[in-house]
């Protein structure tokens, strides 16, 4: 009986240093360092989150033969501003946080309150309101 227990034990401990053996060679397969893209890559990558029209100002038309007039292909400077957010002095602006005295589109952030943001050029004063075209959501002031 003391040989079979032997014998089992001997079994055992030898398929241990087996499965042990192949852990051990996995994980020296994923030791070495991995290589990534350079930071130099990353700069050249373009944003695929932004959105870019092509002018065809200058070119001629197929159909007249004539060159288009000049077109502003820069929508978002004619859109007014949207107030989306404030919180902690900070106000989200079209989608993008900004602090008092920075620039947005030309206009300098003069003041953050809980409710609007006033923004000055020049002699120029513009003030921006929360709201909400959305009948379901309900912005309160604390």
């Amino acid at each position: 009986m003391k040989t079979l227990l032997l014998l089992i034990f001997i079994s055992i401990s030898l398929s241990a240093d087996a499965n042990t053996d192949w852990v051990d060679g996995q994980v020296a397969a994923i030791k070495p360092p991995r290589q990534g893209v350079s930071p130099k890559d990353i700069e050249r990558v373009k944003n695929p989150f932004l959105i870019t029209y092509k002018s065809s100002v200058g070119k001629k038309s197929p159909a007249t033969g004539k060159k288009k007039r000049s077109k502003s292909t820069t929508k978002k400077s004619n859109r007014s501003l949207r107030l989306q957010a404030i919180m902690n002095g900070s106000a989200l602006i079209d989608g993008k946080w900004y602090k008092v005295d920075e620039k947005v589109r030309g206009y300098q952030i003069d003041k953050v309150s809980d409710a609007s943001v006033v923004l000055k050029r020049g002699k120029e004063r513009k003030e921006l309101l929360l709201s909400s075209n959305d009948p379901k959501i309900k912005i309160q002031i604390k």
